[in-house]
């Protein structure tokens, strides 16, 4: 069996075709799906690289690309817009969107803040706050005081100046993306933003992976036959693949170009932190 599979071995490089003549004496079908593999690779090669410099946050399920204008920096994809302003005021704009009667622009804020240890609870639910860990802020929308306690510096904690741990969310009838800004939304903008990016750098590479594996299937079908064979028969090259096998294979091709595709376009939506 060994030097069987040595055999097959040594016929894919030594007795086999050239690559180049293996590719002329493709079917119609393969060469089609050959070149559109080729097409992908060449395309998502290019693609990623600039979709993967596109900085900026997920905010409420969507990804917000970053720009700096005049020291201030906007997040926005053209229905959301967040603005924090040079002075630190933060705003929130929708644009477009269903408030449970009409469709509209909403803005929320500008809010400001302000650093104020004297807000930082002296003991809470969870036991004490550490002050390396917390920053008291006051948080204002206009005149009126929208917040005053402490924020871990992660922004994922957010106790009130009484020691409870703020689980407001505000809601308006309508889109989803409509609702103010709640607490922690606007706390990560004090603590600063989490950046990141579209484009999985992992996807990608497997769907190169995968259109590698329908480029090698398509150049040695009989060799990979063969090859799946041989320790199950005793003369290989008496083995003819059937009707059933030569069908299974175009499917595969199939199945292979469409999913490296599949994996190319959910690699470009999935983000990752920078």
């Amino acid at each position: 069996m060994f030097w069987q599979l040595m055999k097959i071995t040594e016929n894919w490089w030594l007795k086999g075709e050239l690559c180049m003549e293996r590719i002329k004496n493709l079917s119609k079908t393969q060469k089609v799906l050959m070149i559109i593999i080729v097409a992908m690779v060449i395309a998502f090669s290019i693609i990623y690289p600039i979709i993967m410099s596109i900085k900026g946050i997920e905010f409420r399920g969507d990804f917000l690309p970053r720009k700096e204008e005049q020291g201030n920096v906007t997040y926005t994809d053209g229905h959301t817009s967040i603005t924090v302003y040079d002075d630190q005021r933060i705003e929130f704009k929708c644009y477009h969107r269903f408030t449970g009667d009409e469709y509209r622009d909403i803005t929320y804020g500008p809010y400001s803040w302000m650093e104020d240890s004297s807000v930082i609870p002296a003991g809470t639910e969870d036991g004490m706050l550490s002050s390396d860990d917390y920053i008291g802020v006051k948080i204002m929308e206009g005149d009126k005081v929208f917040f005053r306690g402490a924020v871990s510096k992660d922004g994922y904690m957010v106790y009130n100046a009484d020691g409870t741990m703020t689980n407001d969310f505000d809601v308006v009838l309508g889109d989803y993306y409509a609702n103010p800004p709640d607490i922690y939304e606007i706390v990560k903008f004090i603590t600063g933003p989490q950046t990141t990016n579209r484009g999985n750098i992992v996807l990608y590479i497997f769907g190169i992976i995968i259109c590698i594996i329908a480029v090698v299937s398509m150049l040695f079908p009989d060799e990979l036959f063969r090859l799946a064979m041989w320790p199950r028969v005793r003369n290989l090259y008496d083995v003819e693949p059937s009707d059933w096998e030569l069908t299974v294979r175009v499917i595969e091709w199939y199945v292979l170009t469409i999913g490296a595709f599949v994996v190319f376009v959910i690699g470009l939506t999935m983000g990752s932190v920078t």
